[in-house]
């Protein structure tokens, strides 16, 4: 009795732990996030065996993690150990089998094999729509890896049919101000860039920018992710004084020690310096008070 209490202690602890690794994921933490999904890995593995269903929750959370950190054949490998116990344990057209499939393909798509991550995406979004159905989040996940791998493939038309569907779902399911509506606001705004709709892709990704910062905050990896595609995209757009001048004011809301204000810095001055037919540009905080006391004009 003590044995099996012990057991679900431990049990308790290995969830207490995997939740911390997914509240530090959702910061952009991914590092603590790393720290506690491994124990809660551990701890499962020792507990519940290597093939339960919660050691591979957490691998496929592992996955998640390394994938952010740009560690993509760990990555792999997580994943690819979590959808071999789902499909030995729950079976082919489960949707935590969809989740690995989907998640495998979004891994092999970071690592450039497109036509690796297209067949893993289309597997998991016929699962899913049997097992959860057309207008479930699973569903729009599956959508929007299976557009952002279209795109890569340059079949935009395609891109552009799957991301506006996950983001017709995102929005009606999980509401206008969700991170995960805003990712898909960004991801269907990508793609109009790549048809070359820059105006469209400039409303769009501004939108997006607007939901992180409410949600995540400025300084939020995501957040910062959508303000290098603003960039992308106004480097190629000529109706910018505006746009640039929101800019300004979103890189000053960014910490000064946040370690992607000096890059993002560095590509808006370049962006500026590239500009043809010249407009007054946007001045950083501070700036024109500290120029008037030196007496010098603009």
């Amino acid at each position: 009795m003590h044995e099996q209490s012990g057991g679900t202690d431990q049990v308790l602890l290995a969830n207490l732990r995997d939740a911390l690794g997914s509240a530090h994921s959702a910061l952009g933490h991914y590092h603590e996030a790393l720290r506690y999904q491994q124990q809660a890995l551990d701890i499962r593995r020792k507990v519940l065996g290597e093939n339960h269903p919660d050691a591979a929750t957490s691998l496929s959370n592992l996955g998640a993690t390394y994938s952010e950190l740009g560690q993509h054949q760990e990555a792999l490998r997580c994943q690819e150990q979590a959808l071999e116990i789902r499909r030995e344990v729950l079976g082919e057209r489960h949707p935590d089998t969809a989740a690995s499939l989907s998640n495998l393909g979004a891994t092999y798509l970071r690592l450039g094999q497109l036509h690796e991550a297209l067949r893993y995406e289309q597997q998991a979004l016929s699962i899913e729509r049997e097992a959860l159905g057309e207008r479930h989040p699973s569903t729009a996940t599956s959508l929007s890896n299976l557009g952002a791998t279209y795109s890569e493939l340059g079949q935009h038309q395609e891109a552009l049919r799957c991301q506006e569907q996950a983001l017709d779902i995102r929005r009606e399911v999980l509401g206008e101000r969700h991170p995960d509506t805003a990712t898909s606001v960004i991801n269907l705004g990508m793609t109009y860039h790549d048809l070359g709709q820059l105006d469209e892709a400039l409303r769009l990704v501004d939108e997006a920018l607007d939901i992180q910062r409410e949600v995540l905050g400025i300084a939020h990896p995501d957040t910062v992710g959508t303000l290098h595609h603003l960039l992308t995209i106004l480097s190629k757009s000529r109706r910018i004084p505006e746009p640039m001048a929101r800019l300004r004011e979103y890189l000053d809301e960014l910490p000064f020690n946040h370690p992607a204000r000096q890059q993002l810095e560095v590509r808006y001055k370049e962006l500026l310096a590239e500009q043809v037919g010249g407009f007054r540009q946007p001045q950083a905080k501070g700036q024109a008070q500290q120029k008037k006391k030196k007496g010098k004009r603009r």
